[in-house]
């Protein structure tokens, strides 16, 4: 009985190292926590965020970390690449898809273009409607604990790449902060 309990509790340790939110964080980390494991200065140290520089997935990228009442509620990577063609920005894209949905399975929605549509796209149009505000790519996956969403959009033909890791307990907050906002004053 002993050796059975052990080994319950040996799965449910190992089940919860695996079961990391956000890099090598869990949602509710404090931001103590993730200073003293990433083991280097931040760019940007304030009460709700930490910033720093990084790699993902071979992409250059700005790393960042919100915090709600010292507790990580969201992670967000920014992608620092730049290219003279839009398009590329776009297979960008649908490479982080085809990462996180291997880990994570396939995304809730499909995308309205496929990776040989844009590949035969020879003047662009794709990647200028995007760098124009015209289409957003985005894509979603919804896991047990966290929300995840992939988004290559555009302003003023500058296009952003970023993976959005947000818990559902900041979901549910904000979205109890934009009810009573609503009905304060009635």
């Amino acid at each position: 009985m002993i050796k059975a309990k052990l080994i319950i509790l040996a799965l449910f340790f190992c089940t919860m190292l695996h079961s990391l939110d956000f890099r090598d964080y869990n949602w509710g980390d404090s931001k103590e926590e993730v200073l003293k494991t990433e083991q280097r200065e931040p760019l940007l140290n304030q009460k709700e965020f930490l910033v720093y520089e990084g790699v993902v997935a071979k992409f250059p990228a700005t790393i960042i970390y919100t915090f709600l009442e010292d507790e990580l509620v969201r992670g967000m990577y920014v992608l620092q690449t730049e290219y003279e063609k839009n398009n590329d920005y776009i297979m960008d894209f649908f490479y982080l898809q085809k990462l996180l949905t291997q880990l994570y399975g396939k995304p809730m929605e499909e995308l309205d273009i496929t990776k040989s549509m844009v590949e035969k796209d020879r003047r662009g149009r794709y990647g200028k409607e995007i760098a124009q505000g015209e289409r957003i790519l985005q894509n979603k996956w919804k896991l047990e604990r966290t929300l995840i969403i992939l988004t290559l959009d555009g302003k003023e033909n500058k296009l952003s790449t970023r993976v959005n890791y947000s818990s559902f307990f900041l979901l549910e907050h904000l979205q109890k902060k934009q009810r009573e906002d609503l009905l304060r004053g009635l």
